[in-house]
């Protein structure tokens, strides 16, 4: 008798000590999804004006936020990423439009729609994962 009721005991913390960990993969996959989020969004404050030099910046931000995004993706079990690695490329390749000395204002529509449709696709992950 001790034996199943050690057993059970062990069993239930088990439980919630996956139940725990998956919680906290799950927190730490929102938050980075929130923070690719606010990067993306960071391109709004692009204009004809930015530098070469402005555009290259929010690119890094945005990426070193995507990477955290894939890191934490591989902990959940419902995470999405397939679309947002897509949206991520086709930003990446409107950014890519902007040559060393050439003028933003060129690129910056290109830019800007593929950054709305890149928070879209965080956006819809977001909502998969039901983050609050």
């Amino acid at each position: 008798m001790k034996k199943l009721i050690a057993l059970a005991l062990a069993a239930t913390f088990v439980v919630a000590a996956c139940s725990s960990s998956t919680d906290d993969a799950v927190a730490t996959y929102c938050d980075d999804l929130s923070q690719l989020k606010t990067a993306i969004a960071s391109i709004d404050t692009l204009s004809a004006t930015s530098t070469v030099d402005d555009v290259t910046s929010a690119k890094e931000d945005i990426t070193s936020a995507q990477e955290a995004v894939v890191s934490s993706a591989s902990d959940v079990e419902d995470a999405v990423t397939a679309d947002i690695q897509t949206a991520q490329q086709t930003f990446i390749d409107s950014v890519k439009d902007v040559a060393g000395d050439s003028s933003v204002s060129d690129a910056i529509a290109g830019i800007k729609t593929a950054g709305q449709a890149y928070v879209q696709s965080v956006e819809a992950a977001i909502s998969q994962v039901s983050c609050s």
